[in-house]
């Protein structure tokens, strides 16, 4: 395919096949041995720890994220904007701790695992906004 085709409307071919044989090169890797990635990996398990105990609390035994979703209707933004608002706060704590070193309630690492759940929150609701499928 030549750029004049691209651009007289021609489709380019796909890149599935490469990014299943990158996908597919990754799993192969032991990330754990690799330093940084044993430490990352354990902390996305804490975020997964962390949002089911939570939505046992806020969400629904329909809806894990209800909570998200209902806030946000109440202040008429997407469900992931609400998301968004939620990480915003949670910068205002850390703001807080920059200027006084200190945080009342929650503690920085907390608050950056609160961050990390809201952001991958957001991810979920703007792909389910836009359509896309998992």
């Amino acid at each position: 395919m030549t750029a004049q085709d691209c651009c007289q409307g021609a489709r380019l071919p796909t890149l599935t096949k490469v990014h299943h044989a990158a996908k597919q090169t990754l799993t192969k890797v032991d990330h754990a041995t690799r330093p940084g990635s044993g430490e990352f990996l354990a902390v996305l398990d804490e975020v997964a720890q962390l949002h089911r105990r939570k939505t046992l609390d806020y969400g629904t035994d329909q809806d894990a994220l209800s909570n998200i979703r209902q806030s946000a209707d109440v202040i008429g933004s997407p469900a992931w904007a609400g998301a968004i608002l939620r990480i915003s706060d949670k910068m205002h704590r850390l703001r807080s701790f920059f200027h006084r070193g200190a945080v009342e309630f929650d503690g920085v690492e907390d608050t950056l695992l609160d961050i990390t759940a809201y952001a991958a929150i957001a991810l979920v609701l703007y792909r389910e906004s836009a359509g896309h499928r998992a």
